[in-house]
Formats: structure tokens, C-alpha cells, sequence
């Protein structure tokens, strides 16, 4: 059997030569598709839609239509789609009890991620034409959500100890636009989100109280509040977002690594490996992690809130064992 990687580009494939058939022929109408098949071109546009959101790729529903249909979806519609006849439609109607019952996008997602044969046995199960679960949803609806990473990460247990820490939780956003007021910070939200919501749903860890800041992008300033959070409100476990590029003003890995006596390099190697896996562009992220005084644990994140959700999966999983080891 093929590896995971092979056997993605063989769907990969499959995809497009089933779009560019729909392409070639676009005189099959929608209607038709739907009642012969259970999904059309619009579906197989959300299906792009919603896979492209899961992968942090940042594209515009107008997009995935036009990748599927080759043009803007109202050109396509002007030059090709006809009026659906009485017997399209009674046949289409006839077929209501069939169509999916749009569950939230989350539950979606979950459906996209799950394997060939799984789906299959699904349809195996039913009688008649399967229709797509995503048609008549609104395609804004589908992006990635925190809920949705939540959603993900608690089917799963965590790694290493089974304590519960009870710790202090630091979140320091840096960037220079937050900090005077002219953009407003959400990544910073989203830790906490993320945070709250692994601890709630799983009881794994119990977070005492949390420190939020926002500093700009000034080395000094930053490490003073790492300092100031770590020795003066003694949090166990800070986590930045921001300033872990490539530009000039990026220099949260250095203010870090002056505060932290240890690194722990196996941190951010897998953030980097996991996350350059659905976004090539996750290698260039120079963030570090390490240890302060034996007591405090600090990781570096990315700045966009789809970064930090995808790096949150990775990370974790690995902080109550993480915490708890420093606790000793």
C-alpha cells in the first residue's frame, strides 16, 4: 500500500481529472449532476472552499469557483447553465429526504478528514443517490474555527504524565500595530481560546489565572515583560505570538533566548515540521521555546491566528506533561 503522501497525490489527481471533465463538458448541467450523482460543481467548489480553509490557505470562495469551473462562476452561468425543466426539478424534489441535513462546519470538516473507506461504507448504508453535505451551505461558514482545532485535538489524548497541573498561564502578543492601538489583536485571544477551551473539555490541566500583554516589537521591551511575567506573576507557561519571521522588526526569537536559561528545541521543530506540511511557508518561522529558572516554560508562535491554531494542535497535547515535569 502506498504512503499517506503517494496516496494523497493519487486523490489529488483523481480530483482533477474529474474537474477538468466537468470542465470539458459544460453543457452536464448542476441540476443533473445532483439528481444523478448527489453533488454538482458548486460542491466540489465548497469542498476546495473548505479544504483550502483546514490548510490555512487564505482564498476567497469567488476563488475556488473559478477553479473549478475554470471561469467566474456568473460567466459560467450566463454562457452554459440552462433553465431546469418541470421533470429536473420534480426529480429533484423527490429526492429532498436524501440530501444532507447540513450539520455544522465543524462536524464537516471532521467528515472531509476521514478516510475513503469510511465514507464509502457510509453510502454503502443507505439506499439510493448520497447528495453532497455541503450543498445549500454557505461557504463563509467554513472556515477553520478554534472549536473546530478543539474538536480535533479531544479525540486524541494527551502525551506523557496523567497529573493535572494546576499553573499560570502568560500570553504575550507582540507587534507593533497592536500595541498603539491600530489593529486589534486576535491571536492573543485565540491562545486563550484554545487554552480554555483543551482545558474544559478535557480536564488534563487546570489553569489558575492568565497574564495577557502586548508589547511592540522592540527586543528590549520584550524581554523585560518575558522577565517581568516569568519572575514578578511567576507564570508557568508563557506563549508569544508574533514577531517570529524573517523582517527586520521580528526579533522575538532573540529577546527569548536571552531570558531562557534551556532551550527545548524539539518544540518548535515540530510546530515547524507539522505546520510547513499544510503551509509551506511555516519553515521560515524562527521561533524558539525554552525554559526560564527551571520553573517557566516559553514558546514562540506565529503572529496570524490560523498559525497559531494550527501550531496549537501540535502544542498541545505536550503542555500538561510539560508543565507538570517542571512542577517537579
Amino acid at each position: 500500500m502506498a504512503d499517506a503522501a503517494v496516496k494523497e497525490k493519487v486523490e489529488a489527481f483523481v480530483y482533477r481529472k474529474l474537474r477538468d471533465h466537468l470542465q470539458n463538458n459544460p453543457s452536464v448541467q448542476n441540476i443533473d449532476l445532483m439528481n444523478l450523482a448527489g453533488f454538482c460543481r458548486n460542491c466540489l467548489s465548497k469542498w476546495y472552499y473548505l479544504g483550502a480553509s483546514k490548510l490555512g490557505v487564505d482564498i476567497s470562495y469567488d476563488d475556488a469557483c473559478t477553479t473549478v469551473y475554470k471561469v467566474p462562476y456568473k460567466e459560467w452561468k450566463s454562457l452554459h447553465q440552462k433553465e431546469a425543466t418541470l421533470e429536473q426539478l420534480e426529480q429533484f424534489k423527490s429526492k429532498t429526504e436524501l440530501h444532507a441535513k447540513h450539520p455544522n462546519m465543524e462536524e464537516v470538516a471532521q467528515e472531509m478528514k476521514r478516510n475513503v473507506e469510511t465514507r464509502t461504507q457510509k453510502v454503502q448504508g443507505t439506499t439510493g443517490p448520497v447528495m453532497s453535505d455541503v450543498c445549500c451551505e454557505d461557504p463563509e461558514s467554513m472556515v477553520q474555527t478554534s472549536a473546530g482545532v478543539l474538536e480535533k485535538l479531544c479525540r486524541f489524548p494527551h502525551s506523557g504524565t496523567d497529573k493535572v497541573p494546576d499553573f499560570k498561564l502568560g500570553i504575550l502578543t507582540v507587534s507593533d500595530r497592536a500595541s498603539a492601538g491600530l489593529y486589534e489583536d486576535l491571536s492573543g485571544p485565540e491562545i486563550e481560546i484554545l487554552m480554555r477551551g483543551y482545558q474544559e473539555r478535557t480536564k488534563y490541566f487546570c489553569m489558575s489565572s492568565v497574564c495577557c500583554e502586548i508589547v511592540p516589537d522592540e527586543h528590549d521591551t520584550i524581554v523585560d515583560k518575558l522577565i517581568e511575567m516569568a519572575d514578578k506573576e511567576k507564570c508557568d507557561l508563557i506563549i508569544t505570538t508574533g514577531g517570529t519571521g524573517l523582517s527586520k522588526r521580528d526579533v522575538t526569537p532573540e529577546a527569548t533566548k536571552v531570558v531562557v536559561d534551556r532551550l527545548v528545541q524539539g518544540i518548535p521543530e515540530a510546530i515547524r515540521r507539522e505546520t510547513s506540511k499544510v503551509e509551506p511557508l511555516a519553515m521560515l518561522s524562527r521561533a524558539v521555546a525554552g525554559i526560564r529558572n527551571n520553573n517557566t516554560l516559553i514558546v514562540n508562535l506565529p503572529g496570524r491566528p490560523k498559525a497559531v491554531r494550527e501550531s496549537m494542535v501540535v502544542l498541545l497535547p505536550v503542555l500538561p506533561h510539560a508543565v507538570s515535569q517542571l512542577q517537579k
